[in-house]
């Protein structure tokens, strides 16, 4: 974790890197969707990544839907299915047999550019919470006390989006918070102002 701290610190958020900011959006998971699991306290838990299969229709996902992440299109201001995860991998027909490296494309082969964070597109702040491991006492280190509603908790404000999923859902309304992957893995070191 140390190490991707120091990457994610010196090329994301003090000296933007444009070839970095270019290989977590092409390569990584790090534009992908994450649920949020409300908690009784009010305050949000990270859940699981977004499918395809959560929103009506599949996305128009017929073949492993349940595999295929979201990510929000910074482009087209809309939810994608970018190709190649691992829902692709299998099933598909033709040419489009083991596909799943990640390409800047839609289920459709259209060109996305996916979006790094919510921070300028989101509906509304969401309190989430992290697991806080530096409060447990341990007789070899010193233990700090995080300062907030637990010592076992760490809560932090993150940009998230109202999206509407498919009739199969369980709470009213169909809406869930989504922040994306790079806001919950990074928000615990990243802190602006």
């Amino acid at each position: 974790m140390a190490m991707g701290h120091v990457i994610l610190k010196e090329f994301h958020l003090d000296n933007p890197s444009s070839y970095f900011t270019d290989y977590v959006r092409r390569y990584s998971d790090m534009p992908f969707l994450v649920e949020l699991e409300a908690r009784e306290d009010g305050s949000y838990a990270p859940g699981r990544q977004m499918r395809a299969s959560d929103f009506e229709a599949s996305l128009g996902q017929g073949n492993n839907p349940e595999w295929k992440t979201v990510a929000w299109d910074e482009t087209r201001d809309q939810l994608v299915v970018p190709r190649g995860s691992i829902g692709f991998r299998w099933g598909e027909t033709g040419d489009e047999v083991g596909k799943w490296n990640l390409e800047p494309l839609d289920a459709a082969g259209a060109e996305i550019k996916p979006l790094l964070t919510l921070a300028d597109k989101h509906d509304e702040v969401a309190k989430v919470a992290f697991p806080y491991f530096g409060g447990i006492a341990h007789e070899h280190f010193d233990h700090v006390k995080s300062g907030g509603a637990s010592d076992d908790l760490l809560f932090h404000s993150l940009p998230a989006k109202r999206l509407k999923r498919g009739r199969w859902q369980r709470n009213a309304g169909g809406h869930r918070f989504r922040p994306d992957v790079c806001q919950l893995r990074h928000r615990p070191w990243l802190r602006r102002g």
